[in-house]
């Protein structure tokens, strides 16, 4: 592969990369191009905006210009005329447009290394489950059941002792303890923290029919058994920390789990999903949802019950 082919290839590779709006400009790509230019020995390496197609064009050459024939002064105007304009065009034969840059190059294109922006509107999950005290009745006769009372905090990890009749539904997952010279199977609650919603984190979009959500049914009987009321202060219910649409089948663990009051969980829950974004699909721009855009990568830029005014331009930088 010759200089120019080598040159325009690396080009090529670096105009598909994201740019930021305020480099949208022929001075800034000019300048970006400026070491492929001297790399590669380019004679000339720079952009044109084309008012037809509303982008820019990247236009190079590397050889200079020079003449490749001579014309003779007793020939007709007309013949001189048509002569020039021929050595000019084949003199140009070197200097071709190799690329574009699209004004949206600015935009995202939802992946990993180049994820979508969004807004977090998911908060709340912040309950803490003050005295809990186990459901007596739970514990078979001649089954000692704990004494204490427990606080557990969301970001705190709490054991939580499970009646004997559970040992089998929570096995692989509960650990064994002896306490007091009792045998016991216990729980570990509380949040991990690669499931929280952290600035500047990325999520891969998954389709969340199909999914089995056993873990629910399973943080819900847990906490039954310690006397957690899931109707007092309004419905609550078992609520993945970060939803299987956001990652899977691998959300369904314990560690993912807490309580949500049930309206909160839906309305937030769903406004992450559906708000708008911009991303890019090659040089064309596209709007969209989260909800939609499966398989895409998004990247957490601000958190809390309100997207901020010109989202996501003043979020934080990552």
């Amino acid at each position: 592969m010759g200089r120019w082919d080598l040159g325009k290839k690396a080009v090529i590779a670096r105009i598909q990369e994201r740019f930021t709006e305020s480099q949208l400009n022929k001075r800034s790509l000019d300048r970006i191009l400026e070491p492929f230019k001297k790399n590669y020995r380019f004679q000339r390496l720079e952009v044109e905006w084309d008012e037809l197609e509303n982008d820019w064009n990247v236009m190079a050459s590397m050889s200079p210009k020079k003449s490749i024939a001579k014309i003779k002064t007793h020939v007709e105007p007309n013949s001189i005329s048509q002569a020039e304009n021929k050595v000019v065009q084949l003199s140009n034969t070197t200097n071709q447009q190799i690329g574009q840059v699209s004004p949206h190059a600015h935009l995202p294109v939802g992946t990993h290394n180049d994820p979508i922006p969004i807004h977090w509107f998911k908060t709340g999950q912040i309950l803490t489950l003050n005295n809990l005290e186990p459901r007596y009745s739970r514990w078979a006769i001649g089954n000692q059941p704990p004494s204490q009372i427990v606080n557990a905090g969301v970001t705190e990890k709490t054991e939580l002792e499970i009646p004997p009749r559970l040992f089998r539904s929570w096995a692989g997952i509960s650990e064994p303890k002896n306490v007091e010279g009792r045998d016991i199977q216990v729980v570990t609650i509380g949040v991990d923290e690669q499931f929280r919603p952290n600035l500047c984190k990325k999520l891969k979009r998954h389709r969340s029919s199909g999914l089995r959500r056993r873990m629910q049914g399973r943080f819900r009987t847990l906490l039954e058994n310690w006397n957690f009321n899931w109707r007092s202060h309004g419905a609550y219910e078992a609520d993945h920390f970060q939803d299987m649409g956001w990652g899977g089948q691998s959300m369904d663990v314990v560690n993912n789990m807490w309580p949500l009051e049930r309206t909160l969980n839906q309305n937030n829950g769903n406004r992450t999903y559906h708000q708008q974004v911009e991303y890019r699909v090659g040089t064309n721009r596209r709007v969209g949802t989260p909800y939609t855009l499966v398989d895409k990568w998004f990247q957490i830029r601000s958190i809390g019950a309100d997207r901020p005014q010109n989202f996501p331009g003043g979020t934080s930088s990552c």
